[in-house]
């Protein structure tokens, strides 16, 4: 009965809407973040002390053949070679460029929002949307921040009508996004998906969808039936495109990214236990709480859609081959931040409520702001997602209580 009780209170008290002080805080703390992750973009890809693990997923290239992902890698060699640059340079820009369109389009949303609850703040706020680069930044930057970028900008064109001129452009998006990165196309039906839920009368039907991916989904069969597999030779010569003099350092961290299906299929099944899905199945639990929290309390229209419900598990089930590069935590990622501005740009299409506060509210408001931005600092840095190599996350808060009981 008493837990009960907490509940209600804490219910009630995620059901509030912020006040003008919390919002700003959550738009500066995103600004923030934002500016964190564009210095550290720089900053790994600054020459000499490049990391290449850092930087190598995205130059893959075609100058040992026609390898899977290869297409972004020599596009960034080009511009180099035009412009005089250094390969990982013109990476970190290219970073710069996707960061900065997934957070301003974040930070547009926040300020447009019709209305915006204390709950809605974890969808912002939480360790697997917006605040997961800044907790892993080799997890966080990898070439899924691209679709990222390209969603977060078509989600906020919402025009009556949209022009088959950008349907073309979309799917000619989506078509290079595939030989930049083959993987990324299990994503595009979640993607077509929620472009579908946001934008008004239903302007992407079925039709036009398979239009949209079907360019894709021939150039995947395309990369898979005739694409170079590395070898030895392969990656010399395209390590060796990438920096003559110091091609060595990029050839493990570019062997690393480039695992072979089948090998890793072996190994995947073979060290798949129990422990494993109990983790898998618990993270996943964790990364997606926020979205049923907000929807009970938001009495959200979406989730009440059986339709949607039964297409977002087929599209989020079509993504189950993306596990054997044991990677959840940065497909979790994509997959919670896409459904993070899907939720809001739908709720406040479907809501229009305004809230004033009298004197001794704003007081009261006030206060609960402060108590919340405490909150929110203990419990980003409470736990994290890990992007690789484990089906689980990691309880930091326990980490720095033992760092500080050595002190």
């Amino acid at each position: 009965m008493l837990f009960i009780n907490y509940y209600k209170k804490l219910e009630s008290f995620l059901d509030e809407e912020i006040n003008r002080s919390l919002r700003k805080f959550l738009i500066f703390f995103l600004f923030l973040g934002l500016f964190v992750l564009l210095i550290v973009s720089f900053d790994k890809s600054t020459i000499p002390k490049c990391y290449q693990l850092y930087t190598s997923d995205w130059l893959i290239n075609y100058s040992g053949g026609f390898v899977r992902r290869g297409l972004l890698g020599s596009f960034i060699l080009k511009i180099a070679q035009l412009t005089s640059l250094k390969p990982a340079l013109v990476v970190a820009i290219f970073k710069i460029l996707s960061y900065s369109a997934i957070y301003l389009s974040a930070i547009y949303l926040i300020i447009k929002a019709k209305y915006f609850k204390n709950v809605h703040i974890f969808l912002f706020l939480y360790q697997t949307t917006y605040i997961f680069p800044l907790l892993d930044f080799r997890g966080g930057g990898r070439k899924e921040i691209l679709l990222l970028a390209l969603f977060s900008l078509f989600s906020l064109l919402n025009k009556e009508n949209l022009s088959r001129t950008l349907m073309c452009l979309l799917s000619v998006l989506l078509l290079a996004l595939s030989f930049a990165h083959d993987a990324l196309f299990w994503f595009y039906p979640l993607v077509l998906l929620c472009l579908q839920t946001i934008l008004p009368h239903g302007n992407l039907s079925i039709k036009t969808c398979f239009f949209i991916l079907l360019p894709s989904i021939l150039s995947t069969g395309l990369i898979l039936n005739f694409g170079t597999k590395m070898s030895p030779e392969s990656l010399d010569l395209m390590t060796k495109a990438i920096d003559p003099e110091n091609y060595k350092l990029w050839a493990w961290p570019i062997s690393y990214v480039t695992w072979d299906f089948n090998t890793q299929a072996t190994n995947f099944l073979k060290n798949f236990d129990n422990y494993s899905v109990i983790n898998l199945l618990f993270t996943l639990f964790l990364a997606f709480i926020p979205f049923g929290i907000a929807a009970k309390i938001d009495n959200h229209s979406i989730y009440k859609n059986n339709k949607f419900l039964y297409t977002l598990c087929a599209c989020l089930l079509f993504q189950a081959p993306l596990i054997l590069a044991k990677d959840w935590g940065r497909w979790i990622y994509v997959d919670a931040t896409i459904l993070s501005l899907t939720y809001l740009i739908t709720l406040n299409k479907v809501n229009k409520i305004h809230i004033k506060y009298s004197a001794k509210q704003a007081v009261e408001s006030y206060k609960k702001t402060g108590v919340i931005i405490l909150l929110l600092l203990v419990f980003l840095f409470s736990w994290r997602m890990k992007h690789c190599c484990a089906s689980t996350f990691e309880l930091t808060l326990l980490n720095h209580l033992n760092w500080l009981s050595r002190l």
